[in-house]
């Protein structure tokens, strides 16, 4: 940095005076700080979510990602906005707000957000800013869950599709695991064991309750037991007739099975 001031003599100038400072790492911090304000600027507005960063006044001065179209906005558009103002319809956005302006991080695994064209589902974090241990606004980050929270009402709507046709077969189904525990059961598979569903749930054919019989009426060893033959084989199993000897009943209870791998 080079300065220059006139000497003056009976008010004439005659001469100058210089100075030279080094300004080298001045120059270098301010060339370091572009790059990096560049690299946050381009990480920022990449984002599949959405980055938001909220004043102590509860005005947007940040709001980028390209997660941000869901909602039929643009990045940049929320900057001067009042946060509390745009989101008057959704408390629990306002809620997360207010928590990480008290100084509290605070996490929102499902916000529910009305979108352009439907209801959008966020996974949100906010975060107190601070400037000189005060709080001066909070960060956000929503990551949009909307696809996979879709799927997974989906699945489970399947799942009580499932059970509810399970459960009404005329014919008595159980499921069991790889470990042949058995983790569904219908209600005519627990009249014919005479267990209850708690009593049923999470027993595993080792269980000493079991007693199978062939159809000569001699002991079933435990590797044909009809879902341990499924597992070793990874075949179906179709009508394999076997008799059940359960401890409440003197006369035995006969069925044929029909079983396939999952």
């Amino acid at each position: 940095l080079y300065k220059a001031l006139p000497v003056k003599q009976e008010g004439e100038i005659t001469g100058f005076r210089a100075s030279v400072t080094d300004i080298s790492r001045l120059k270098q911090a301010e060339i370091d700080l572009r790059e990096s304000e560049g690299k946050f600027r381009a990480i920022v507005e990449n984002t599949k979510g959405i980055i938001f960063i909220i004043d102590k006044n509860r005005y947007f001065v940040l709001s980028e990602g390209s997660a941000l179209a869901g909602l039929g906005l643009k990045p940049g558009q929320m900057v001067g906005m009042d946060a509390f103002e745009v989101y008057k319809e959704t408390p629990e956005l306002i809620k997360g707000i207010k928590k990480a302006l008290q100084g509290e991080t605070f996490h929102d695994p499902q916000l529910v957000v009305q979108g352009v064209r439907d209801q959008r589902y966020y996974d949100v974090f906010y975060t107190p800013r601070y400037i000189d241990g005060k709080i001066v606004g909070i960060v956000g980050e929503a990551i949009d869950i909307t696809e996979r929270t879709l799927a997974e009402n989906m699945l489970r709507e399947s799942e009580q599709q499932l059970n509810s046709l399970v459960q009404n077969v005329q014919a008595a189904v159980i499921v069991h695991d790889a470990d042949t525990k058995i983790v569904v059961s219908n209600i005519m598979a627990q009249e014919l064991l005479g267990l209850t569903e708690e009593q049923v749930l999470g027993k595993a054919v080792i269980d000493p309750y079991w007693k199978f019989l062939r159809q000569d009426q001699s002991i079933l060893p435990y590797g044909e037991f009809p879902v341990n033959q499924v597992i070793s084989s990874r075949q179906p199993l179709i009508d394999f007739i076997v008799a059940i000897q359960r401890p409440d009943k003197d006369e035995l209870v006969w069925v044929l099975v029909n079983a396939v791998p999952v």
